[in-house]
């Protein structure tokens, strides 16, 4: 006849206890079988049948041995058959452990249940879920990718419990954006040719239950970092100004975000605030010229933990907001006298309508004048300084081109060579055809 032993760990079972065997399929959440979970029910009972006064002492005896026995987890569970294996390699959890009360002279019952779990695969997980959420961001351009992935891990080691660690193992392996599924997104859109930055991190654990679940964040961008601005436009006593305020946020982890946020505001941003301040003057209604070249005003911060740039620039259409380098002032006024219909007054004795009013059928002679003033800071050239005048007044003197007849009747200059500065005053004298002189009706300040 066979020899049927069984032992856990170092105890051996004698005599065998019955048990009853029961198994579980465990599904994920998509209902497939990841693994099955084992239950054994054992009953058994201590014998003493000698008769002898010792057998409360055996009984005793062998209680205490298997309750010292089953008080160990993970120990190897074993059923042999003339020491062939018919179960081995596993290593249970023990509970319920219940022992009859009684006198227990030369009888003791008691039972135990004896649980483990089997991974189907290599996971050894009894269970996980796994989502990814796509949402557009307000800047139209990006997209803010969240991974979440839970597991309650197997307890599959021979001493202690590693249902935790089998957890993480299972869930780290799955992180990154280069596990998200294929075709996705489908339906959320992002500009261009995207690549994923990994932002922030979050994990939970629960030792007791063996769980670990982790959610991470990616942005999908054409770019290394996101840039919003803002153009606002105002008008204050005839000057146009033009401000510009903005973010250039870098994506990725660690100093890698701040990095790609100093290489897209040095490269790209910065060297392209002229045209776009250029472009919000004309869209949001400037009508003369916007200078670009100089600033009024500039701020710039940075947050290199949070991989953040800032800036603020203003830019107007005032010409003495936006002297050259060196330039400390420059003053100019123009005066236009314009021409008029010539006329001869007559004073007539007894005339009660007045004087008798003749046209003589020519104009007058028109007066346009230049006066100003220029200054320049300590150490600047005079010699530049009267060049860059000289072309200040030039761009805006008359041209003989328009007009019948025009001839430089005066010019006057100043210079104070331990000021840094010059005076000046330049008239021109002109005619016009007799239809473009001034004689009644509405008021036209045109020229």
């Amino acid at each position: 006849m066979a020899t049927i032993t069984m032992t856990y760990g170092a105890y051996s079972f004698a005599p065998n206890p019955l048990f009853s065997w029961s198994t579980e399929m465990l599904r994920d959440s998509r209902g497939s079988g990841i693994g099955l979970s084992h239950s054994l029910d054992f009953s058994g009972t201590f014998l003493e049948t000698s008769g002898d006064q010792t057998n409360i002492s055996d009984i005793i005896a062998a209680r205490s041995g298997l309750q010292a026995a089953l008080e160990v987890d993970n120990q190897e569970f074993k059923i042999l058959q003339d020491s062939v294996g018919l179960v081995s390699g596993v290593y249970p959890k023990i509970s319920d452990l219940t022992m009859d009360e009684g006198t227990w002279y030369d009888k003791a019952s008691y039972s135990f249940s004896a649980t483990w779990e089997e991974s189907l695969g290599s996971d050894n997980v009894s269970d996980f879920s796994e989502s990814w959420n796509y949402a557009e961001s307000d800047n139209r351009r990006t997209a803010t990718v969240t991974h979440s992935i839970s597991a309650v891990g197997m307890d599959t080691s021979t001493s202690g419990n590693n249902a935790l660690s089998n957890a993480t193992s299972f869930v780290n392996s799955r992180t990154g954006s280069s596990n998200q599924q294929p075709s996705h997104p489908a339906f959320v859109q992002v500009s261009g040719s995207y690549s994923a930055y990994e932002g922030l991190r979050s994990e939970d654990v629960d030792v007791s239950a063996g769980s670990y679940s982790v959610s991470e964040i990616f942005t999908l961008s054409e770019l290394s970092y996101i840039h919003t601005q803002t153009a606002s436009m105002e008008v204050s006593e005839g000057i146009t100004s033009i401000t510009l305020a903005g973010e250039v946020k870098g994506l990725g982890r660690s100093t890698a975000a701040y990095d790609a946020a100093l290489s897209g505001w040095t490269n790209t941003v910065e060297p392209s605030l002229e045209s776009l301040a250029s472009g919000a003057y004309s869209e949001l209604g400037g009508s003369a010229t916007l200078y670009t070249s100089n600033a009024t005003s500039a701020s710039l911060g940075k947050n290199e933990d949070s991989g953040v740039i800032t800036y603020s620039r203003e830019y107007t259409d005032s010409e003495a907001d936006n002297l050259p380098s060196g330039i400390e002032s420059l003053t100019i006024n123009v005066s236009d006298q314009q021409p008029v219909e010539l006329t001869a007054s007559m004073v007539i004795f007894g005339r009660a309508l007045g004087n008798v009013v003749q046209t003589i059928g020519t104009p007058t002679e028109g007066t346009f004048s230049i006066q100003g003033s220029a200054k320049g800071e300590q150490g600047y050239p005079l010699a530049s300084l009267v060049t860059y005048a000289e072309g200040r007044i030039d761009a805006i003197r008359p041209l003989s081109a328009n007009y019948t007849t025009l001839r430089l009747d005066g010019q006057n200059v100043d210079t104070n060579e331990d000021a840094n500065e010059i005076n000046f005053s330049l008239t021109w004298k002109y005619t016009k055809n007799l239809s473009a002189a001034k004689v009644d009706g509405a008021v036209d300040l045109g020229s």
